[in-house]
This record gives structure tokens, C-alpha cells and sequence, in this order.
């Protein structure tokens, strides 16, 4: 992020008046460190002075600093409450873990269910009803969380839009929201695939423990969008993509 603040203060030209800005300049970067260190972008003010007529009347000139100064604690004011927000929302971005299941409780809401045959589950309250909603992107189509489902859209978009659709297959076994234990065993937690909030794509032609892989293409573009692939994983997962982070 890089912003600039510009005053015009045409028909000063006054090495004092100069002087007095720039040292607003310094005062108003000094606001921008977090932690007594770590610099973020700092807000540039840029004063731009024009015109060669000297002001005679030093009452107008301190009209003048005095608007500026005014201005200045006015935008800075603004700038840094849009600047914690920013921070704020970063804090939540920059995760590249995988969330535990109690985070996604968290987040995402808990439901009831029963056990059904093969490590699947079956949810009974409303959580579903309330949570999941259909999608359609060109010829894919899946059940997914609504609250992530503007980052599944914009991930399969972009690799539609760049012509990478072509390396995988939204075949048999490709899709999101699925009640189920982790690898269908009943005797480990549920899968993230029961909140809808991970994705399988072509998992026929790219299978679990298998080395094969999605090309570095797709897998760039699920990481922008929030997703952690599962090919580095200590059983490759390879055509598993989990939400991490909101974008």
C-alpha cells in the first residue's frame, strides 16, 4: 500500500513555511511504526508548491499553514484508522496453517450428527440448511460453505479464465462438502470436507499417497485465494485444497 498526500499551496514561496511542512511530514511518519520497530507503509505527504508570487501578508500565509496543519490531522485521523483496519484484516490473512478442528467450530458454527455406514455422517439440526449452498462455475458444480464459497468462485474462475482447467478433471470423487470422517475411518475426527470449507479435484487421476501432483499453476492460484494444498503433507493429499484464510 503506498498513499500519497498532496496540498497544492499555490503562490507560497516561503523556505520556512517549507520547513515547517517537512517536519509535519517527519511527525506524521513517526505514527507508522508498530511494536517500536517494525515500519508498515508509511503514508508519504508530499507537499507540492506552485506559482512565484510572494505573499506580503503574513496573516493570509498563517491562514494558510493553519488549513494545512487542519487538513493534515483531519486525513491523518482518517489514514489511521483505515491503516488498523488493514492491519487488522492482515493479521487474519497472512495464516498459512492449517486450522484445528475447534477453530472451525469456531468460525464456521458446530452441528449435531449421527454415524452412518463407511465414515459417513449424517447432520441433523439446520446447520446445513443454513451454511451450504449450491455453485456453479462453467461446467463445475459443488456444495460449499457460504462464507467461503466467493473464494472457491474466484480460485476455479481464474483457473478457468488462465486455460489450466485443462490439466485436471472434475471427475467422480472432485467436490466440497461431504459429511465424513478424515479418509472415511470412523475413528478419526471429521473431515474438514464436513464444513465445506475443502476441496478435492480430480482425486481419480491424482490419488492420496500417490506422488503425482495439480500442476504449480493451480496450486498458486488456490494459495492466493486462502487455500493450503495437501502435497507437502507427510501423506501427500495432493488433489486436497483446505480453506486457511479469508481474502
Amino acid at each position: 500500500m503506498n498513499i500519497v498526500l498532496i496540498w497544492n499551496l499555490k503562490n507560497v514561496e516561503n523556505v520556512n513555511t517549507i520547513l515547517i511542512l517537512q517536519s509535519i511530514k517527519k511527525f506524521l511518519a513517526s505514527f507508522w511504526k508498530k511494536d517500536g520497530s517494525k515500519d508498515i507503509s508509511v503514508p508519504l505527504v508530499q507537499v507540492k508548491f506552485g506559482g512565484t508570487k510572494i505573499l506580503k501578508d503574513m496573516n493570509t500565509r498563517a491562514d494558510k499553514i493553519r488549513h494545512c496543519l487542519n487538513e493534515i490531522r483531519e486525513m491523518h485521523n482518517l489514514i489511521e484508522k483505515e491503516i488498523d483496519e488493514i492491519m487488522e484484516a492482515s493479521e487474519i490473512n497472512t495464516n498459512k496453517k492449517l486450522l484445528k478442528i475447534d477453530e472451525v467450530k469456531r468460525i464456521f458454527g458446530d452441528f449435531s450428527y449421527k454415524e452412518l455406514d463407511g465414515g459417513r455422517i449424517q447432520i441433523l439440526d439446520d446447520w446445513e440448511k443454513k451454511n451450504i449452498v449450491r455453485i456453479a462455475i462453467a461446467d463445475v458444480f459443488m456444495e460449499c460453505n457460504s462464507k467461503i464459497s466467493h473464494q472457491i468462485i474466484g480460485a476455479i474462475s481464474e483457473i478457468i479464465r488462465y486455460g489450466h482447467k485443462k490439466d485436471f478433471n472434475w471427475s467422480k470423487g472432485s467436490g466440497c462438502f461431504v459429511p465424513r470422517h478424515r479418509c472415511w475411518k470412523v475413528e478419526r475426527s471429521l473431515s474438514k470436507h464436513s464444513w465445506g470449507i475443502a476441496i478435492d479435484i480430480d482425486p481419480v487421476n491424482i490419488p492420496y499417497g500417490s506422488d503425482k501432483r495439480h500442476t504449480l499453476e493451480i496450486v498458486k492460484i488456490f494459495e492466493r485465494w486462502g487455500f493450503i494444498n495437501g502435497q507437502n503433507w507427510r501423506t501427500s493429499d495432493a488433489h486436497h485444497f483446505e480453506w486457511a484464510r479469508n481474502v
